[in-house]
């Protein structure tokens, strides 16, 4: 009977916390531009101590602006690049003369790239071009 109820509470605890998936997310940015550019970005998780921050990237640099802790989205069961809403506010970007690119963050860009990473993580990179501006 020990048997049956270990074998019972395990088959129980698993399925409890399959129904809640939980995803992690990382953003990147890079610039392929031949000048610097600055990236503003908002997101829910604190970066740095920061929600909202800036930074500078010089002619094909690359960083990483996001990364998220695990979080669940209500009725998801997969990492999706619709969770980009969740991951964050916005991400913008900007040439020295402030003329802002044209590519959005959560409207199905072709600079924005999505990837499946692992089970439950996921990475945006996005690429800024000078023809994005």
């Amino acid at each position: 009977m020990k048997n049956k109820n270990g074998l019972f509470g395990f088959f129980f605890l698993s399925l409890f916390t399959a129904c809640n998936p939980t995803f992690q997310y990382d953003v990147y940015v890079q610039n392929a531009t031949e000048e610097e550019i600055r990236v503003d970005f908002d997101t829910k998780f604190l970066q740095n101590g920061e929600k909202e921050g800036s930074i500078y990237l010089a002619k094909g640099e690359q960083k990483r602006i996001i990364s998220t802790p695990d979080f669940s989205v209500k009725g998801n069961w997969r990492t999706t690049a619709n969770h980009c809403s969740h991951v964050a506010k916005y991400v913008n970007a900007y040439r020295k003369d402030k003329k802002e690119s044209k590519v959005l963050w959560c409207r199905n860009s072709p600079a924005i790239k999505f990837a499946v990473v692992d089970i439950g993580q996921g990475e945006f990179t996005i690429e800024y071009k000078s023809s994005d501006f």
